[in-house]
């Protein structure tokens, strides 16, 4: 919000480009406990885009905050995804 070199017009729509990642990422996160294979796979690829676009972008400390924060979230993701597999082995008798 406070880029210096920016119009009101441009910091307006990075603001809302950035609330709406905040909403599309806890839209994934609320979605995920249904455990469909899909929202793996979107928020998955999402969180990579994310991660890629953090990293082409100019970089500074504040984005390598945002790209750890990114790829945490993409390493939950997996894990998260590997143990609700192990869940449902274990509960179908399979291991």
């Amino acid at each position: 919000m406070r880029a210096v070199t920016s119009t009101s017009d441009l910091r307006l729509i990075l603001s809302v480009l950035m609330i709406t990642n905040a909403a599309v990422m806890i839209w994934f996160g609320v979605m995920i406990v249904t455990g469909r294979n899909w929202v793996f796979f979107l928020a998955i690829l999402y969180m990579a885009l994310n991660v890629v676009l953090s990293i082409t972008d100019q970089f500074g400390w504040i984005d390598a905050l945002i790209l750890l924060l990114n790829l945490c979230v993409l390493g939950m993701l997996f894990i998260t995804r590997h143990r609700m597999n192990q869940a449902a082995r274990t509960s179908s008798g399979e291991l």
